[in-house]
């Protein structure tokens, strides 16, 4: 059993040589490359006050470490503190020695001191996650579409190009989106600055008057190593408002495709075929029978509660269909809490959640995971869903749909914050 404790400036040296030997794909192996992450590692955490770097010491030498941070996320309407983890690396030479897992342990305590009730992460396995009690979060699709797809509107005269200028427009516009959507984090001014000074990226917003209504962030890539006029446009970000700025915003997009191939969009939303002429990929790929292939979709934010009670009753202003029957949940939640299963019970008054004693009698009782009942809380599955899949048990099937009413206004969250 090793030491955590934050990292000091000196450290950093010895972290980055971790990191960069865990991520070969993200950082190179150069000895300017090791000095260069290091201050960049001690300089984000010396001006962002929502990062901190935390290390693993065992026998006097630094053996792992991870970054944390701190956000705010809409929740279900609601603004909550949300904890992040990300990172994560063991030295090669310590692997399978269970110091990942005790720095998660760390990190879900860590928060849960603070009074943070969820945290989340991007796992680099999700099913070494699932066993902590991570819950799946919204997948990601990727559509590779022809410009063309977009909806042409003629008029784009609302849209200008944003530099360092604009940073407290884009500010605003970052947090009126997070206050609009369920999962949506705060962009920090920090976060905001290195997307605005990053020389590989565009960024085109959709001005009304003094007031920034949507952006969208992208960059240029090469299609072809013998062909140089075979490229493609990827979206890093698409921010709207208003059906205008969407229209204006695709109307740019489609005006693209004399110079563009490809526009690679990466999003939560399922809904996105409808705004498309065409939503194929281009592979020509038939699902049968005849299902044409659109997109790939990949699994990534997971979140997880790690204190339930305290979550429940923070809810107490947020809205949900009306209940009339109480319910005992027992969470089992083996990784904070061994074999320990926690217990609540729910019942709902004038159309929100409240938290009763939990050795009051109830109508029934459930039993869900924590990682399950995470995923159901954020909106991501339903109660009925996960009762067929085995994953939920009910002392009284017929009370199922209690559970399915309880949950039925939330949507699942849209996180475009990577960490």
């Amino acid at each position: 059993m090793g030491s955590i404790r934050p990292l000091k400036e000196e450290d950093m040296q010895s972290f980055a040589q971790i990191a960069i030997n865990a991520y070969p794909g993200i950082f190179e192996s150069t000895e300017d490359a090791l000095n260069q992450t290091a201050d960049n590692f001690w300089e984000l955490q010396l001006h962002d006050s929502s990062i901190e770097h935390y290390g693993y010491w065992k026998d006097g030498l630094l053996a792992g470490g991870m970054r944390l941070y701190s956000f705010q996320m809409n929740f279900h309407g609601k603004m909550i503190q949300i904890g992040g983890v990300g990172l994560v690396c063991v030295d090669l030479l310590h692997k399978k020695e269970k110091i990942a897992k005790e720095m998660i342990d760390f990190f879900l305590r860590h928060f849960e001191q603070k009074g943070i009730n969820v945290v989340a992460l991007y796992p680099f396995r999700p099913d070494f996650y699932k066993k902590m009690g991570f819950g799946y979060g919204t997948k990601m699709h990727q559509y590779k579409l022809a410009p063309n797809s977009f909806p042409y509107s003629v008029d784009k005269s609302n849209l200008v190009y944003l530099d360092s200028s604009h940073k407290d427009l884009l500010i605003e516009c970052a947090s009126r989106s997070a206050h609009r959507v369920h999962g949506m984090f705060i962009k920090s001014e920090n976060e905001i600055k290195r997307m605005l000074s990053n020389p590989k990226m565009k960024t085109i917003g959709y001005l009304e008057g003094e007031t920034l209504k949507g952006f969208i962030q992208f960059y240029f890539k090469k299609g072809s190593d013998s062909n140089f006029i075979y490229n493609h446009l990827v979206i890093k970000e698409l921010v709207y408002e208003s059906p205008d700025a969407l229209a204006q915003i695709c109307t740019f997009l489609h005006s693209q495709q004399d110079q563009i191939q490809q526009i690679i969009l990466n999003t939560q939303d399922s809904f996105i075929d409808y705004l498309l002429s065409d939503p194929r990929n281009g592979t020509n790929h038939l699902i049968p029978s005849v299902y044409h292939e659109t997109n790939t979709s990949g699994t990534g934010i997971m979140y997880r509660i790690i204190n339930i009670e305290r979550l429940l009753h923070d809810m107490a202003t947020i809205p949900v269909c009306h209940i009339d029957k109480s319910c005992r949940i027992n969470i089992q939640d083996t990784f904070m809490h061994q074999d320990q299963k926690q217990t609540v019970s729910l019942m709902c008054i004038d159309g929100t959640i409240r938290v009763k004693d939990a050795e009051a009698p109830t109508d029934f009782e459930a039993e869900i995971d924590i990682s399950d009942f995470t995923s159901m809380m954020m909106g991501n599955i339903t109660a009925a869903r996960l009762y067929l899949y085995g994953k939920l048990q009910v002392s009284d099937a017929d009370c199922l749909e209690t559970l399915e009413r309880l949950c039925a206004s939330f949507k699942p969250p849209i996180c475009t914050t990577g960490f």
